[in-house]
């Protein structure tokens, strides 16, 4: 049975417990809470082989193409850093600035340890608020306790 599981944090809209949903034609389970904006994680892949995927997104005032590095600064003053990690660019009334990093498994433990302050993707950066930093961090958690699961 392949397992997908997707969690979204939307920084401005309070989210929930991440919800489970079971394909009954393709035994796919799909496990998400609400809608993607600054920070998400996903993770999907078959029990054995679980792969975890990082979106960060934030807001810039212009334009930039072919930005590159990716920042998280945490509340204790630690950063998690991926210099090389690719920026794309939208618009969406606002110039939104993204990207996806692959992530160890003790990438997500970190996540699921520490809460997030800052979110800078090359040049431009967002805050995150305490209750989301929060929420975040617990949703984390809960996706690393339910691939556990699957892995039984």
């Amino acid at each position: 049975m392949k397992t997908i599981i997707t969690l979204c944090l939307l920084l401005s809209v309070s989210v929930g417990k991440v919800s489970t949903r079971t394909d009954s034609f393709t035994g796919v389970t799909t496990m998400s809470t609400d809608i993607l904006r600054s920070a998400a994680i996903y993770a999907n892949g078959r029990s054995e082989k679980m792969e975890y995927i990082l979106n960060l997104e934030v807001s810039g005032s212009t334009v930039t193409y072919d930005g590159i590095g990716a920042f998280v600064l945490f509340q204790d003053g630690s950063v998690w850093k991926k210099e090389k990690a690719p920026i794309s660019v939208t618009f969406r009334s606002e110039f939104k600035y993204y990207c996806y990093i692959d992530l160890t498994i003790e990438d997500m433990k970190l996540f699921s340890e520490k809460k997030i302050d800052k979110i800078k993707l090359y040049v431009f950066e967002n805050s995150m608020s305490e209750a989301h930093s929060v929420q975040f961090k617990s949703e984390v958690k809960e996706v690393l306790g339910l691939t556990e699961q699957f892995k039984e």
